[in-house]
């Protein structure tokens, strides 16, 4: 069975469960990483208002496949509609990670939005490994951390973030690939 396959199959199992944990106090479905910066789940419609309205949210960047939006969430223009631009990384769940292009588009995003002071909504399905590591490579990139340190710092604002395998191989790839072209730029949050 390809990875594509199993990340379809377990695509609602895995999210009625992130559900459930959610509705029994086990899960927060988003938290605050710093100003500007908030890290979750998929934003559901249920939840949509109050991340536009309450927490201010003007950017979204999904690191969602496209099945998993279908009839969940906003389209790119109905976001748009609240205000609210969005930007679609694909990574396939579960196995995936995101590509070095990937990490570009979506450091360069979240940068963007957070220097004009927008709140960026960083979600994948869970808001635990996909879009974490992406929000581990930025701040590699704008906080000068080292893999360690983001990876830890995400943790400690998310408890539930896990970082896999290929999800800490990805984050050092960026991370040695910042230090040999010597790319860091320091604006914490």
């Amino acid at each position: 069975m390809t990875s594509y396959l199993k990340s379809r199959i377990g695509f609602l199992p895995s999210l009625g469960y992130n559900l459930v944990l959610e509705k029994l106090g086990h899960r927060v479905w988003y938290h605050e990483i710093c100003p500007h910066v908030v890290l979750g789940a998929i934003p559901l419609w249920s939840s949509v208002d109050d991340l536009v309205q309450n927490v201010g949210v003007k950017a979204v960047l999904s690191m969602n496949e496209k099945f998993e939006l279908k009839y969940l969430t906003p389209t790119d223009e109905q976001w748009l509609s609240m205000g609210v631009v969005q930007l679609n990384l694909p990574v396939v769940d579960f196995v995936g990670s995101p590509t070095r292009q990937q990490i570009h588009q979506g450091v360069q995003f979240i940068h963007d939005n957070v220097s004009k002071q927008c709140t960026v909504y960083i979600h994948c399905k869970a808001g635990r490994s996909r879009s974490a590591t992406m929000l581990a490579c930025y701040l590699l990139r704008h906080w000068q951390l080292t893999p360690q340190e983001a990876t830890a710092f995400l943790i400690e604002k998310r408890s539930h973030v896990v970082f896999g395998d290929t999800n800490l191989r990805t984050i050092q790839h960026y991370y040695d690939y910042l230090k040999t072209n010597k790319i860091v730029q320091n604006e914490n949050c």
